[in-house]
């Protein structure tokens, strides 16, 4: 995943509230909360990830042939990872 995913999650969980995942399909993207997927039980399977997770992770929904596909990724990695790449590019403009 690239570092313009996980600014569009963050920035869209900002807007919209803690809860949702990132809906990709194709080039499109939305922030969806899983009640907002009409299969019961992937929206039943995905609450329950997102519940046992306690928002240590965030999480990618991908449709790729007719099929969801749910990817996660470490939410403290991420923003450790953005926070160091600001430093550093901090640092070059400032040298």
């Amino acid at each position: 995943m690239n570092q313009e995913l996980f600014d569009l999650f963050f920035d869209e969980e900002y807007k919209r509230g803690t809860g949702g995942v990132l809906f990709i399909k194709d080039d499109k993207y939305s922030y969806l909360f899983p009640t907002e997927f009409h299969i019961k039980d992937f929206t039943t399977k995905l609450q329950d990830i997102l519940d046992e997770d306690e928002r240590k992770n965030i999480f990618f929904v991908i449709e790729k042939d007719n099929q969801l596909h749910i990817m996660s990724y470490s939410r403290e990695k991420i923003l450790v990872d953005g926070a160091r790449n600001a430093l550093n590019n901090q640092k070059k403009t400032s040298d």
